[in-house]
């Protein structure tokens, strides 16, 4: 699998790691206060995460027309654990481990090494419990130095406006959901302009999500040896929604 060289400028706005867990011997949030208490030397910034739930209701009552009735309530499922620089995160869950590292990125090996060591941690906390689904995610920023730009020339995954219609953009969103049998996995590509960062440059976000859901294995060198899999598999899938005139502006 091809294998990306650290990039001087690289464009990763934010890496993801989320390693989700069988819910059979999940902790209790008494249980992640003491990982948060545990990493707080180096995340000393915490706050309670809570997942929304919304519910409708139809009461039919004694009339033909149905009354709805909508609520929402938000229930804890976790913390955020954010480093002093506020460059990395780490999300002790229920049911189960977020790690990220926001720009500036440095390399798989670092992101990697940090993040199998506070999922480590986890695990001898609370216990080993069944991994059911991996992903990899990164939320890519391109930042094309043009005011008008032909997309064709800089991202080779993009928006193609028909030859009878005005070619002038001033926003898109696309989205491309592909399966990749050789890793298992399914890719969720999302992809979007930005407002811009510097004067006289075109943004556009690229954002990579690789998914595995089956055949996952609990054994911890062949865990870590998958994800190294799957992070060569997202690199490759970056590399082929980009053209080497892209590739020029991360050095």
């Amino acid at each position: 699998m091809t294998q990306l060289e650290p990039f001087s400028n690289a464009p990763i706005s934010e890496a993801v790691l989320d390693i989700r867990l069988h819910a059979d011997g999940a902790p209790t949030f008494a249980d992640l206060d003491r990982y948060v208490q545990a990493v707080k030397t180096e995340y000393p910034q915490s706050k309670k995460l809570g997942e929304i739930r919304a519910e409708l209701r139809a009461d039919l009552g004694a009339g033909e027309t149905p009354q709805f009735t909508q609520t929402a309530s938000s229930e804890p499922v976790g913390y955020q654990c954010i480093s002093e620089d506020c460059r990395q995160i780490v999300q002790p869950r229920v049911n189960g481990f977020v790690f990220s590292r926001l720009r500036p990125y440095d390399r798989w090996a670092t992101f990697k090494g940090e993040a199998r060591r506070l999922f480590e941690l986890y695990t001898t906390q609370f216990g080993a419990r069944a991994v059911q689904r991996l992903a990899i995610r990164t939320i890519n920023r391109l930042d094309i130095p043009a005011r008008r730009v032909d997309f064709k020339e800089w991202i080779r995954t993009g928006p193609e406006i028909s030859p009878a219609l005005p070619q002038g953009l001033a926003g898109f969103f696309m989205q491309l959901q592909q399966p990749y049998d050789d890793v298992k996995a399914q890719c969720i590509i999302n992809e979007t302009l930005a407002p811009p960062e510097m004067p006289n440059t075109v943004a556009v976000i690229l954002d990579i999500d690789l998914v595995r859901v089956e055949e996952i294995p609990q054994d911890p060198e062949k865990l870590w040896a998958l994800l190294d899999q799957l992070r060569d598999k997202k690199d490759e899938i970056f590399l082929g929604c980009i053209t080497q005139k892209m590739m020029e502006t991360f050095k």
